[in-house]
């Protein structure tokens, strides 16, 4: 049986809406969807008339502990963990189910990540200049930049569609976003070390999955889209600091755990701050 429930952790937000339509409109119509919303939270997003959704209202506000709230619920061979803003193409669901299949039970699949503006791979990277293999030594060492890699300082590379021509490309993570498990492989404990906002949590989930004996694949043929999170010049200072500063705690811990270099990782934060400060700097002066 090819069977698939979807769980979503959300805060209601209307972009719901979207990603239950792509759901729903797609060559492989999941079972259940499981809209996992805090408590005496409203959902915004219109579900009237959606046959295949269950509302669970959890205890915790928490993307990661939401999600893990569906997952212990969810009775399909196949489960989606998915985030409220993804959109999936109309065959994206049904080839990741062929590819997992192929793939066998010891594996998650997640599909191509495309950005919704350009239509291009999320994580493409174009010609790497001087400056670029410097940037990417600074992260990686000699390795310097490998695609589907968690980098020395505990930052991730992703696999740009144009990397290779196989159907289904290992990787050492898989955005937490849109991720394909046999239902005996979920992870339904709440492993991110800390409430709020969930940052790293992509390296939290890989690299306990990997622990567990799961290989990750980045499925070419299946593809999802997704708006690129704001250039970091758009935040304010106060913005950005809090940004930086809880991305830090959360990676930290796990460059940490993980034996990776905490001199790389600082270097990176600071490489983030020069070039916040510098686009400020010119954008202010352009004003």
């Amino acid at each position: 049986m090819n069977a698939v429930s979807v769980v979503i952790p959300t805060l209601g937000g209307e972009q719901l809406s979207s990603t239950l339509a792509s759901l729903n409109s797609g060559t492989l119509i999941p079972e259940i969807i499981y809209v996992c919303i805090p408590e005496k939270m409203e959902i915004l997003a219109d579900i009237q008339g959606i046959n295949n959704i269950q509302v669970c209202r959890t205890q915790e506000k928490g993307q990661v502990q939401q999600r893990a709230f569906g997952l212990v619920i969810s009775n399909t061979d196949f489960v989606l963990q998915l985030d409220d803003d993804i959109q999936l193409e109309k065959n994206c669901l049904e080839q990741l189910v062929q590819a997992a299949n192929r793939l066998g039970k010891m594996t998650a699949v997640s599909p191509s990540f495309i950005n919704s503006f350009t239509l291009e791979s999320l994580y493409r990277v174009d010609k790497i200049s001087f400056a670029k293999k410097c940037y990417f030594f600074l992260l990686n060492g000699r390795k310097g930049h490998q695609s589907g890699s968690i980098t020395l300082a505990g930052t991730t590379l992703g696999i740009d569609l144009l990397d290779g021509d196989q159907a289904e490309m290992e990787s050492e993570w898989l955005p937490g976003g849109c991720v394909l498990h046999h239902r005996i492989n979920i992870i339904s404990k709440n492993y991110y070390p800390s409430k709020g906002k969930a940052y790293s949590e992509d390296l939290y989930f890989s690299q306990l999955a990997r622990e567990r004996g799961l290989k990750l694949y980045i499925s070419r043929d299946s593809k999802c889209f997704v708006e690129p999170s704001p250039n970091i010049e758009k935040l304010n200072f106060q913005e950005f600091c809090m940004s930086i500063s809880d991305d830090l705690k959360a990676r930290k811990k796990f460059v940490i755990d993980t034996g990776r270099s905490r001199v790389r990782m600082y270097l990176f934060y600071l490489t983030q701050v020069a070039v916040y400060l510098t686009l400020k700097l010119i954008d202010n002066w352009k004003s």
